[in-house]
């Protein structure tokens, strides 16, 4: 259990961190893309810590509905790991937005 929690734990350092390479422009020009890969690896200590729990629930198959609990922080870790791609997205968009340069039409008129 204390290992899940570790892997756990380096999810979200790993989330900070990128969002700390996207704030703070670190390996600039490469910050977008390093932060998106931080963001990336940030799935491989949750995949692998839902599959060690998920052994140990298949050992245990008639307790299986007490031993549910320990997923509420695999859980929990996924979205905010789904919101930090979201919100690292729209605000450091990849491209750059066709509606940055468009004009006010009602004035022109």
């Amino acid at each position: 259990m204390l290992k899940n929690k570790r892997l756990l734990l380096l999810t979200l350092v790993l989330i900070i961190a990128a969002t700390v390479v996207l704030g703070m422009r670190v390996a600039y020009p490469y910050h977008r893309l390093t932060a998106f890969v931080l963001l990336g690896l940030g799935w491989l200590p949750l995949i692998a810590s839902y599959r060690m729990n998920r052994q140990v629930l298949r050992v245990q198959k008639k307790i299986i509905k007490k031993k549910t609990r320990p997923y509420l922080p695999h859980a929990v870790v996924a979205i905010i790991l789904v919101l930090a791609f979201y919100i690292t997205g729209s605000l450091f968009p990849v491209e750059k937005s066709p509606l940055v340069n468009l004009r006010n039409l009602t004035e022109s008129a």
